[in-house]
């Protein structure tokens, strides 16, 4: 019975979803898209200074990952540390 009633109501639900959604006015928009090349700067044109900007890009990405490293070497030492003294205490 409680099945019954369930389908019903989820039925009476979709007909007035359906109905609802085929009387629901459409409106459509056009939209034109214009592109606008942006103004080049002097230095954008400048092949030394772009590799000059490539160049600190890169020297800013090694720094960073020497850092990680230098973290890592520190934790696994003190890991390895540890270990050994765990190991020398047998």
């Amino acid at each position: 019975m409680k099945a019954t009633i369930l389908a019903v109501t989820v039925a009476i639900v979709m007909m007035v979803a359906l109905a609802y959604r085929d009387s629901a006015p459409v409106t459509y928009v056009k939209e034109t898209i214009e592109v606008v090349e942006e103004p080049k700067e002097a230095w954008m044109l400048d092949e030394e200074a772009i590799q000059a900007a490539k160049d600190v890009i890169k020297k800013k990405e090694l720094q960073a990952e020497l850092v990680s490293l230098k973290e890592l070497q520190a934790s696994t030492t003190a890991k390895i540390k540890s270990v050994q003294a765990e190991l020398d205490s047998y």
